[in-house]
C-alpha cells in the first residue's frame, strides 16, 4: 500500500528528518562525492510521517570552479517497505516539496518513483544551478504501524543502491561525474544526527596461514575460512574480517552479493559480476575478491581502502592488522 498526497497534512507534520548529500574535496579527475542519510528528529507520533529532506554539504570545496555548478543529480536508494510507505500523487509519483528556502525551488525538474522498495530520485535544471550548501527538497516516509514504531528502538536502514549515484556539473557544456561514494543512514522514531567523522573501532587482529583461528584484541576466536596469500596478497575471509570490526554481514541471495554493513561505511562483494563497491560506489583496484567453499575473501588492499588508517604488519606466516 502506497499513501495519496493530501495537501492540507503537509501542515499536521511536526517533525521531520534530514538526508545530506555531503561532498568531499579531491581531484577534478576522481571527485568522490559522500552522500549521507540524516535522520536527524522523532517522527510525527500520530501521523507516522517523517518528512525528510535532501541535504548539500561542501559543494565549493568538491566541485572545482571550472567546473561550474551541480545542474544534475541522480541516486536510488532502499527503504523497509514492509515498515514504511513513501508518500505519493494520483500518478503514483513521490511527492517532492519545495519551497522559498530549499535549493531546487520548482518541483517540476525533480523526477522521482518508487518500486519495490527503491526510490529513484533525478534532478536536471542547466538553468537554476545549485552552487551552495543547503536543503534540496523534502520528501515524507510514513510508519505502517505507528504505535509500534513509536514504542520502540529499532532502526531500519535506508541504503543506496551500489553504482546509482551520479552528478553533473554544468560551465558552458555538462560535464558528468560517476562511482560517487554514498554512506546509508537509518531511521526509527528516536533518531539521532548521523556524525560523518571516522567512527572508532579499535580492534586489532591477527590471520595466520593454514590456520582458521582469528585472534581478535588478543581473544582467540575459530573460524572456518582460513586466510591465504596470492601473489604477495593476503586474502582474508570477508565475513570474520568485518565482524571483527563490527560490521554486521548479509548475503544477498537475489544479487549473489554479500554485503557488510558499518557505521558511516559499507562494503559490497558480487559474486555474479565480480565487482566490490564500497558506499555503494565501484572499488577499481586491481585485485579481486575470492570465492572459496562459499566463503569470499577480499585482498588486503581492499582493507586498506576501506580503513585508510589502517595499519598492518605482514611476517611470513601471519599478518597484524590495527584498525584504530
Amino acid at each position: 500500500m502506497i499513501r495519496r498526497y493530501n495537501e492540507n497534512k503537509k501542515n499536521h507534520i511536526k517533525h521531520c528528518s534530514e538526508f545530506v548529500v555531503a561532498f568531499n574535496s579531491c581531484s577534478c579527475k576522481n571527485i568522490r562525492i559522500q552522500i549521507a542519510t540524516v535522520f536527524s528528529a522523532i517522527m510525527d507520533d500520530i501521523t507516522g510521517d517523517v518528512l525528510t529532506g535532501i541535504n548539500l554539504k561542501n559543494v565549493d570545496l568538491a566541485i572545482p570552479q571550472d567546473k561550474g555548478s551541480i545542474c544534475g543529480l541522480n541516486f536510488d536508494f532502499e527503504y523497509d517497505d514492509n515498515v514504511f510507505n513513501v508518500l505519493t500523487n494520483n500518478n503514483g509519483e513521490v511527492v517532492i516539496i519545495t519551497d522559498e528556502n530549499t535549493l531546487i525551488k520548482d518541483s517540476s525538474k525533480i523526477h522521482a518513483t518508487v518500486e519495490n522498495g527503491v526510490i529513484h530520485i533525478s534532478y536536471n535544471d542547466d538553468k537554476d544551478l545549485i552552487k551552495y550548501d543547503g536543503t534540496l527538497c523534502r520528501f515524507i516516509l510514513i510508519a505502517n504501524n505507528v504505535n509500534a514504531l513509536w514504542n520502540s528502538f529499532d532502526y531500519y536502514p535506508i541504503r543506496f543502491v551500489e553504482d546509482s549515484i551520479s552528478v553533473n556539473t554544468y560551465n558552458e557544456t555538462t560535464e558528468p561525474f560517476y562511482n560517487i561514494e554514498g554512506i546509508d543512514g537509518k531511521v526509527g522514531a528516536y533518531n539521532k544526527p548521523l556524525v560523518l567523522e571516522q567512527v572508532s573501532v579499535n580492534k586489532s587482529m591477527v590471520f595466520s596461514l593454514r590456520k582458521s583461528d582469528v585472534q581478535v584484541n588478543g581473544e582467540v576466536i575459530s573460524t572456518d575460512a582460513v586466510p591465504f596469500v596470492v601473489d604477495g596478497m593476503w586474502m582474508l575471509p570477508m565475513r570474520y574480517f568485518a565482524e571483527a570490526t563490527n560490521m554486521k554481514v548479509e548475503w544477498n541471495a537475489e544479487k549473489a552479493t554479500a554485503c557488510a554493513y558499518g557505521e558511516n561505511k559499507n562494503l559490497k562483494v558480487s559474486i555474479k559480476g565480480d565487482k566490490i563497491y564500497i558506499n555503494s560506489a565501484l572499488w577499481n583496484g586491481k585485485e579481486h575478491a575470492i570465492e572459496i567453499n562459499g566463503r569470499i575473501y577480499i585482498p588486503l588492499s581492499l582493507v586498506q581502502e576501506l580503513y585508510p588508517n589502517v595499519s598492518t604488519n605482514a611476517l611470513e606466516n601471519e599478518i597484524s592488522i590495527y584498525v584504530p
